[in-house]
C-alpha cells in the first residue's frame, strides 16, 4: 500500500513493490458519536511463511442503533516454496456491548465468532487465537465460537465460552474448548471465586483421544484449591489421572500454605496414590520492640503404587518437622531477628510385598543452637536409625531396594 495519505481506490490497492511488505492503513477510517470504522491491508511478496498474497481487516463499531462489534479478517496467498500451494482465510465475529437472553437459565449471548479455512493451522497453542500459517496437510477447517453470560446482572454470577474446531485433512481432528468463571465482578473478570476450564481433542491420524479439565477455587479466603484431571487414548498408551504427583490436587484452609494434596493416576499395567498434608505456621512473634519470635513446619506425604501382572504393592511415607524459636529487637533506627534454636526431624517407612516382603525405615533428627548474641557460633548434634526386615532378614539399612 502507498504511503499516503490522500487515498483513493487505486492507491488503496495497489500491491507494493516486489520484496516489500506494506503495513499502512487503507484511507478508509472515520468515527462519529455513533459509530465507527476502519480498515488495513497487508500485502505479502516473498514472505518466509506466507509467500504471496494479502490479509485485509476491518472493524465496524455502532453505539446507534444498538451497541456491537463486528469485525472481518480475510486472507489470501500461495507458498513461493518448491511445492507452492494456495491457502485462504476467512473469519468474522460480532460481540455485543448487552447480552441477548437465549429465554432459559438467566443465560445471555454476548456475540458469535466464526472461522473458514483451507491448507492452513494453528500457530501457537490452543485454538482461540486467530493466528494461523499455512500447512497443505489441513484441507479445510472450521471453527466456531460463543460466548454467554449470566443476563440478569452481566456477568457477576457467571460468564464464559465454548469453542469447536474441526479439520479435514490427512484424517480427522477436532478441539472442543470450554471456559467458565463463576461469581465474578462481570463479564470478562477472570477474578472468580470458582474458574474452570476444559478441552476434549479428537484425532484420527494419529488416533487420539485427549480430554483435560482443570479447576480451581477461592471461597472468600476461607478455602482454597484446585485440581487437574485428565485422559489420553493413543495408539500406543492411555492412561487416566485425577490430579499428578507433579500437579497435585490441593485444598488450602484459609487460603494459606497449609493444607491437603492427592493424586490418582491410572495406567494399563500399575497404579499409583499419594495423599499429603503439610503446614506452615509463618514467623510468629511475642513482644512489641523486644521479644520471641518462633516458626514451624513440616508434612507427612503417603505414596503407594499397585503392579498388576505380577502382583506386587509398594508404599512408602515422608514425615518432616522443622522448628525455630528465637528474639527479635523492632526499634525506630535498627530491627533484626536471632535464631536461637533450630530443630528438625525427617521419618521415612518404605514397605513392599509380596516379592519381597520387606519393612524398611529410618529417623534422622537434627539440632543446633546459637548461643552468641552478636555472631554465629552454632553448636549441632544429629542422630540417625535405620533399620530394615526384607525376607525373614534384619539389616541397618533403610530402603528396600537393595
Amino acid at each position: 500500500i502507498p504511503k499516503t495519505t490522500s487515498g483513493g481506490k487505486d492507491a488503496a490497492l495497489e500491491p507494493p513493490a516486489s520484496g516489500e511488505i506494506s503495513t499502512d492503513d487503507i484511507p478508509v477510517k472515520f468515527g462519529n458519536n455513533s459509530s465507527a470504522f476502519d480498515a488495513k491491508v497487508k500485502w505479502f511478496d516473498n514472505d518466509p511463511v506466507y509467500g504471496k498474497g494479502f490479509m485485509s481487516q476491518a472493524k465496524l463499531g455502532m453505539k446507534n442503533p444498538g451497541d456491537y462489534v463486528v469485525d472481518s479478517k480475510i486472507m489470501i496467498g500461495k507458498t513461493d516454496n518448491g511445492n507452492g500451494f494456495s491457502y485462504w482465510f476467512v473469519e468474522s465475529g460480532v460481540e455485543f456491548g448487552n447480552p441477548i437472553s437465549v429465554g432459559f437459565l438467566d443465560i445471555g449471548i454476548m456475540g458469535f465468532r466464526g472461522r473458514i479455512y483451507s491448507k492452513m493451522k494453528h500457530s501457537g497453542k490452543g485454538i482461540s487465537s486467530s493466528d494461523y500459517v499455512p500447512d497443505k496437510n489441513n484441507k479445510f477447517g472450521v471453527y466456531a465460537k460463543l460466548p454467554i453470560t449470566s443476563f440478569s446482572d452481566m456477568g457477576r454470577k457467571f460468564w464464559g465460552s465454548t469453542e469447536l474446531e474441526i479439520m479435514f485433512g490427512n484424517g480427522f481432528s477436532s478441539a472442543l474448548y470450554g471456559e467458565l468463571f463463576v461469581l465474578t465482578e462481570g463479564y470478562g473478570s477472570q477474578d472468580a471465586r470458582i474458574k474452570g476450564n476444559a478441552t476434549i481433542a479428537v484425532s484420527t491420524n494419529p488416533k487420539v483421544f485427549d480430554t483435560e479439565v482443570n479447576v480451581s477455587a477461592n471461597f472468600w479466603n476461607a478455602l482454597c484449591g484446585g485440581g487437574q484431571f485428565k485422559m489420553v487414548i493413543n495408539d500406543k498408551e492411555w492412561f487416566v489421572k485425577l490430579g499428578s504427583k507433579q500437579n497435585p490436587i490441593n485444598v488450602n484452609l484459609l487460603c494459606s500454605s497449609s493444607g491437603y494434596t492427592s493424586f490418582l493416576e491410572i495406567y494399563p499395567y500399575s497404579s499409583v496414590l499419594g495423599i499429603g498434608y503439610s503446614f506452615d505456621t509463618g514467623d510468629r512473634t511475642w513482644g512489641e520492640v523486644l521479644g520471641c519470635w518462633g516458626r514451624a513446619w513440616g508434612g507427612i506425604d503417603v505414596l503407594g503404587s499397585l503392579t498388576y501382572s505380577p502382583f506386587q504393592v509398594s508404599a512408602s511415607a515422608t514425615l518432616t518437622g522443622n522448628a525455630k524459636i528465637g528474639v527479635f529487637i523492632d526499634l525506630s533506627v535498627w530491627s533484626g531477628y536471632k535464631t536461637l534454636l533450630e530443630a528438625s526431624v525427617t521419618a521415612n517407612l518404605q514397605a513392599t510385598f509380596p516379592d519381597p516382603f520387606c519393612l524398611a525405615g529410618s529417623i534422622h533428627a537434627e539440632a543446633c543452637f546459637d548461643p552468641c548474641p552478636i555472631f554465629s557460633c552454632d553448636i549441632c548434634a544429629s542422630a540417625t536409625l535405620k533399620l530394615r526386615y526384607k525376607n525373614g532378614n534384619f539389616a541397618l539399612k533403610s530402603n528396600c531396594s537393595d
